[in-house]
């Protein structure tokens, strides 16, 4: 009987094929999975609570997510989903502008926040997240 053989044969091609299929999924961070971390924090300005603005992280992996600055300088880095964060480092940055001004939408608004902590690669800030943990990180920045 030669049924068999091809049977094997098609058994083998599609456990290869899943195989390839797992590891891209793996190297692309396709996983759904919650991993229920998070990044916390305060974020000042000369010493003051910054009440309103976005914290922006970026990992090394290239995983990214922002979070709205609340009225008492208070942030919680999830993802846009509300999912925690992928495990990693995290570069952060500072976006903020002046309140107020021109009830212009397309109007240029000014950032209160020095050009250089407005990139995570330039703000000197990082935190390390761990999979499962809350990861504290207060934003101390100066204007000079």
């Amino acid at each position: 009987m030669t049924h068999g053989k091809p049977q094997t044969s098609r058994q083998l091609k599609l456990a290869e094929r899943l195989i390839v299929l797992l590891i891209l999924c793996i190297m692309v961070g396709c996983t759904d999975v919650d991993s229920g971390s998070s990044i916390v924090g305060t974020v000042k300005l000369d010493g003051e609570l910054l009440a309103s603005g976005r914290v922006l992280a970026v990992s090394d992996s290239g995983h990214s997510a922002t979070a709205k600055i609340k009225p008492d300088g208070t942030y919680r880095v999830l993802t846009r989903e509300g999912k925690g964060l992928q495990p990693g480092r995290y570069d952060l940055a500072v976006i903020a502008y002046e309140e107020g001004g021109s009830t212009d939408p397309e109007a240029p608004r000014e950032s209160i926040v020095p050009r250089k902590y407005t990139e995570p690669k330039t703000s000197g800030f990082s935190v390390d997240v761990e999979a499962g943990k809350t990861a504290t990180k207060d934003l101390d920045l100066t204007s000079k």
